[in-house]
């Protein structure tokens, strides 16, 4: 399966001396080559391996900061794409999910050159549905940052995948080739070079890429695109020599999420609006979206002691049904469904309250929030429709590297 679509989401720029500051303090991926420590379980004890971040000066426009909690010994590379992390609540509850990328992504062009020589500047991208609460929360959080806060509906977002083995490989070569980068210079030198070496996009599709990212939520998934204009036929994005050797056929934004749901991938707007989450149950910490060494941001003091001391005993585990329930479950409220077991005898320890809570539905796909150590002994459960029992099968993705 292999293709591109373009996605309904929404951005948000946000600009000036302070914007890296001012990020660094609400997401949970890291920004700031400089940690704040208040309390002793708010950065890991882990030996520094990022010394080479000190020389950074964040009123510039650097770029973003990955590091991988999975491989701790990689350390932390300087990049020009995209990373996944979320916002959070002062109660440590999540607000959304969402990509935050360094603008431009390359400086290749006239007007992207000059961009590189001004103040940091980032656009969020978020689903539609949280695009004006987290606009809100941005605004009640700048005080006196130097930062200026706008939507920019300008920006399209398109997503593109391909599950052979070739390219996850290519894929893979690209990664090591050009975003493992330490300094902010290297990072741009590299971007630089991607943009223009036609190894993925045309030259004439770079000069509208804004916003680039390989999607490592799980290992290679995908490519997210930002363009500052939209496309007509998609595949165009792509160079020649590489739509001849990958499928990249338009495919509709539902599948990508078809997809992104059998592979176990949650993303907070699948949920419905309202709903109540706590990041570790996003599976947050498996999607590469969280820093232990960033020190103090909103929502941080729970979320960093939970994972050092906690323990993370529910998680949202993909699903499938035994048959279609779009249509059944409607007009139900899915997280006031009942979860059962197939037989009483299947629950061996009674438990208080509820068994699971349904969080989305596509089809006879879905996601499911439960205890995830109940689902290696017993997967099979019974979700209770108008009188209805309808059967369906949890699992573990096996992308997660679970915690003994």
């Amino acid at each position: 399966m292999a293709g591109i679509a373009p996605i309904a989401s929404s951005f948000i720029r946000i600009r000036g001396l302070d914007a890296a500051k001012f990020l660094n303090g609400l997401i949970t991926t890291r920004l700031s080559p400089h940690v704040t420590k208040k309390k002793e379980h708010t950065i890991t004890t882990v030996k520094r391996t990022d010394e080479h971040l000190d020389s950074i000066d964040i009123t510039k426009n650097w770029g973003t900061m990955f590091e991988d909690i999975r491989s701790p010994g990689l350390g932390v590379h300087v990049l020009r794409s995209g990373v996944y992390s979320m916002f959070l609540n002062s109660k440590g509850r999540v607000v959304t999910d969402c990509f935050t990328f360094p603008y431009p992504f390359h400086g290749t062009t006239t007007r992207f050159a000059e961009a590189c020589e001004a103040s940091p500047e980032y656009v969020v991208e978020v689903g539609t549905r949280d695009a004006s609460r987290l606009l809100t929360m941005l605004k009640m959080h700048k005080l006196s940052a130097k930062a200026t806060i706008e939507q920019a509906p300008e920006l399209n977002s398109y997503y593109y995948y391909n599950d052979s083995a070739e390219y996850k490989a290519y894929l893979r070569e690209i990664y090591l080739k050009y975003f493992l980068t330490k300094t902010p210079n290297d990072a741009w030198n590299s971007a630089n070079t991607l943009a223009v070496s036609e190894e993925i996009f045309s030259q004439t599709a770079a000069e509208s890429i804004v916003g680039f990212a390989i999607d490592n939520r799980i290992p290679v998934f995908g490519l997210k695109i930002v363009t500052d204009s939209a496309f007509d036929y998609p595949s165009s994005i792509f160079s020649e020599s590489f739509r001849s050797r990958f499928d990249t056929a338009v495919v509709t934004e539902a599948a990508v999420r078809a997809r992104r749901f059998r592979s176990g991938l949650f993303e907070t707007a699948d949920s419905p609006a309202g709903t109540s989450i706590l990041p570790f149950e996003t599976n947050l910490d498996f999607n590469d979206g969280l820093s232990l060494n960033k020190g103090c941001y909103v929502g941080q003091e729970l979320t960093i002691r939970t994972y050092n001391l906690g323990v993370i005993r529910k998680r949202i585990v993909p699903v499938v049904f035994d048959q279609d329930v779009s249509d059944k479950l409607a007009l139900t409220g899915l997280t006031e469904v009942p979860i059962e077991r197939v037989t009483a005898a299947s629950e061996t320890k009674p438990r208080r309250g509820k068994l699971g809570k349904l969080m989305s539905v596509d089809g006879a796909l879905g996601f499911l929030l439960v205890v995830h150590e109940d689902v290696l002994w017993d997967n099979r459960y019974v979700a209770v429709v108008d009188g209805q029992k309808v059967g369906l099968t949890a699992r573990l993705p096996d992308h997660w590297q679970m915690k003994a």
